[in-house]
């Protein structure tokens, strides 16, 4: 793989992590921001609220620590796969989200997330 590829590459990946770890930090401080950004429907009527917020900003913590270590070791093989089966799994939990649960609209603030990812897999 030339330098500019990987250099492009982890580029990217260190994008992801910071808006992961953006994500993350306004699922801690913002008591609506999933609702108010995210989802359509009101969570909180559904048993969800500030914990579902605090799940979601775990979550993506974890994603911005695992994109921002395949980053830095980007020639380590199992890192490489482990932050592409985060993608994979976060594009699934938004398309189960969007098409089953229709709980998240397809246009503005659900799109941008999973373009941004999708890119990432191709």
């Amino acid at each position: 793989m030339g330098a500019w590829m990987v250099n492009t590459l982890r580029g990217w990946l260190a994008f992801l992590s910071f808006m992961h770890f953006g994500t993350a930090s306004r699922c801690f401080t913002d008591e609506s921001f999933l609702q108010a950004k995210l989802y359509i429907v009101n969570i909180a009527l559904k048993g969800g609220g500030f914990e579902m917020d605090r799940i979601f900003g775990f979550w993506s913590l974890t994603n911005a620590i695992i994109f921002l270590y395949a980053a830095v070791f980007i020639h380590n093989l199992p890192v490489m796969s482990l932050s592409g089966l985060m993608v994979v799994v976060y594009l699934f939990y938004f398309m189960i989200e969007t098409f089953l649960y229709k709980s998240i609209s397809i246009s503005g603030a659900g799109l941008y997330p999973v373009t941004v990812s999708g890119t990432e897999v191709s």
